[in-house]
């Protein structure tokens, strides 16, 4: 076997292993690693031991039976290298003791001040008198095809490399095939190493210490042992995209809504994850990094779910993963951190069937620095990279009452309407709904259309004929400027969530516009005030001609009609306690009205007890009398003007029908809305809720 060959890194296994032909006595274990290709790298400080030279006889006897006579090649390294080199070839099971690259290995520089490839984030300039080097492309050329000034010839996936061996991956190589130059997982997709000597390295991870180890010192180090007839690979410095690009181009079998499957078991993990969530209808993930280990909960139908527990380890490099490698990078820091809050988007091409969107959000709790992470992940469900498609308004939950005025709504000309709830109460949901309806009262085809231009971050939901306008990070007010010239009729702003959106907001309705749009809010009187907060001027906030309509609402679960549990059943299961009892007697609802939720459920529901969910709402068609009780801040006579003047019906009235109709639990009812009660919550009724508990 010629040198060079005896020098390139093993193809079938290592033999020192304890699975082995020759593994490694107890003693050397950890000392040493002899691979299939006849190389024995062997710690300095064992250098000259009787048991090395033992072990050495071994090999070399091994070598000359498997018809290799002359390929042993004994290479001395560092106690340090060697110990990092065992890490990447056998991961330890405590994910504590996972390599990260030696932190304190700074203070050893491989690259002259003039060549440190840290200095920038071009390519590095070539020094005087050097030779071109062949196994670099030129920059801004794509791996595997050929450079303009090199003519060379492409070089992908089965073919071979340059000194005539088949070309693989070093940093991530397919499974089943060793690498002493793999790179630990959690900075796996953000390098790339080739056998031929090209080396990438991700521009955004760059400044990592784990990236920065393994690029300046692991590789460096390890390949002028390895490969002592080659030079050092230099790294080039890429932006992330163009990372993942020269994989797909070297190897085409990995999809790119697969590529995931080269990135390492915890990538493949989260998207498990994930697809369970979407089979399940969850609309959130949660990952909550405690001390001792790492609890996975879906939000189903609005509550919390345990579904799997972790080890504190696996949560971190799960966090970690997505953070690092799946979501987009514009606009976020570009490596994980447990000491602050961070938020960013999923990269279109890790997005599962079945969903447009993920958000994701994570900040630390119990205190910065403690290693205590919850991350949830937002799914907004679509398909095939588009928004979903909008829900029919009359099969959302809303009563005749409320159908009848949200039509009126439908024909104003000028004005805001707002949709109001907590995060998870529908409003965007019912919004488009109502939008969609609008359209296709106006139908372009019949030369009387309206152009509706929406401004959200993301578009949740497909508008036919809309024109939907993606507003990165929610900065509405930059857009809304210009959007009056846009030609519209109709305006949508995802959220008014600051003072300038507010003031855009209106400027549009005062123009001859329709906006919808929608804010957080308690109820529906709440709506004003909530606007007030974001300094929009009194006289405005009590002009009915401007507020035009205002729509508050939760999400109840919907009790599954197959399972669902008996008053009197409910009872002897000891579900009703006396103040729940006293609560529906003082709402007047009927026990054999009610029904309660099976906590295991049955097949129809998959063991949840609930089918789904549906709006429970309150709607306020605006007078002058009503907006100066608000602005006045006089609420409770404001609340008895809303109910028995103007004929409204607050949330709760609305679950109350609910309830007596059998589709929810008076208990969901209580979560989202509150102590049952009739009417608005005056102090007679709390007085009344109160005595309950006595």
């Amino acid at each position: 076997m010629s040198e060079r060959s005896q020098s390139f890194p093993p193809s079938s296994g290592i033999l020192s292993d304890p699975s082995g032909p020759v593994p490694a006595p107890d003693s050397l274990r950890g000392h040493l690693v002899a691979l299939e290709n006849g190389q024995v790298l062997i710690g300095e400080d064992l250098r000259g031991q009787k048991d090395v030279d033992d072990y050495v006889f071994r090999i070399s006897e091994y070598l000359e039976r498997s018809g290799k006579p002359g390929a042993l090649k004994i290479v001395y390294i560092p106690d340090r290298l060697l110990s990092d080199l065992l890490r990447t070839i056998h991961p330890p099971t405590d994910a504590t003791e996972t390599f990260y690259g030696n932190e304190f290995a700074d203070g050893f520089d491989l690259f002259s001040e003039e060549e440190n490839p840290e200095t920038s984030g071009e390519p590095e300039p070539k020094r005087k008198n050097e030779e071109p080097d062949d196994r670099l492309p030129a920059p801004g050329s794509v791996p595997g095809k050929p450079s303009p000034e090199s003519g060379g010839s492409p070089s992908i996936s089965g073919q071979k490399n340059l000194i005539g061996e088949p070309l693989e991956c070093l940093s991530s190589p397919r499974e089943g095939t060793p690498s002493l130059f793999r790179a630990p997982a959690e900075i796996a997709p953000t390098v790339l190493l080739f056998s031929d000597g090209r080396f990438y390295v991700s521009r955004e991870h760059r400044d990592n210490q784990h990236v920065n180890y393994y690029y300046r010192h692991f590789v460096p180090e390890l390949w002028s042992k390895v490969y002592t007839d080659r030079p050092v690979p230099r790294p080039q410095f890429v932006s992330y995209e163009a990372l993942r690009k020269i994989r797909r181009e070297h190897f085409p079998e990995e999809l790119p809504g697969d590529v995931y499957q080269a990135e390492g078991d915890e990538a493949r993990k989260v998207m498990e994850i994930i697809r369970d969530a979407i089979r399940k209808r969850a609309s959130d993930i949660h990952i909550r990094i405690e001390k001792d280990r790492t609890r996975v909960l879906y939000r189903i139908h609005g509550w919390l779910k345990p579904v799997q527990t972790l080890t504190h380890e696996e949560g971190e490099r799960l966090a970690r993963i997505v953070y690092n490698t799946m979501l987009d990078s514009s606009g976020r820091d570009t490596m994980f951190s447990d000491k602050k809050p961070q938020d960013g988007q999923f990269r279109q091409d890790y997005l599962p069937r079945g969903v447009f969107n993920i958000r994701e959000f994570h900040a630390p709790t119990l205190g910065a620095g403690l290693g205590t992470v919850t991350m949830v992940l937002r799914l907004q469900y679509g398909s095939g990279g588009e928004a979903a498609q909008v829900t029919d308004i009359d099969t959302l939950g809303y009563d005749a009452r409320h159908l009848a005025q949200i039509r009126f709504l439908m024909g104003l000309s000028h004005g805001i309407i707002l949709f109001a709830g907590p995060m998870g109460s529908g409003k965007s949901t019912s919004m488009a709904a109502v939008l969609a309806i609008v359209l296709s009262m106006n139908p372009v085809e019949e030369g009387r259309g309206l152009h509706l231009v929406t401004l959200e971050d993301p578009p949740e939901y497909v508008i036919p004929s809309a024109s939907q306008i993606a507003v990165p990070g929610g900065k509405f007010s930059d857009v809304l400027g210009r959007i009056m010239r846009f030609d519209a009729n109709i305006l949508m702003i995802g959220e008014i969530r600051d003072e300038a959106t507010a003031e855009k907001a209106i400027e549009g309705a005062m123009s001859g516009h329709v906006v919808y749009s929608t804010v957080h809010s308690n109820d529906v009187l709440s709506i004003p005030r909530r606007l007030d907060g974001l300094k929009v001027r009194r006289d405005l906030l009590a002009d009915p001609t401007i507020f035009r309509g205002m729509i508050c609402q939760r999400l109840v679960p919907v009790l599954c009609r197959e399972c669902r549990m008996t008053f009197r059943e409910s009872e002897q299961s000891a579900l009703v306690s006396e103040d729940l009892n006293n609560r529906i007697a003082g709402a007047g609802i009927s026990p054999e009205e009610i029904f309660f939720r099976r906590k295991d459920g049955c097949q129809t529901c998959e063991s949840q007890g609930i089918v789904g969910r549906t709006v429970v709402a309150e709607i306020l068609l605006p007078d002058q009398e009503i907006l100066d009780l608000v602005s006045g801040g006089r609420m409770t006579e404001a609340w008895r003007y809303f109910s028995e003047v103007l004929g409204g019906r607050t949330m709760m009235d609305h679950a109350i029908d609910k309830i007596q109709a059998g589709d929810v639990d008076p208990r969901d009812v209580e979560s989202r809305l509150g102590w049952l009660h009739k009417g608005y919550l005056d102090r007679k009724t709390l007085q009344g809720i109160v005595g309950g508990f006595s």
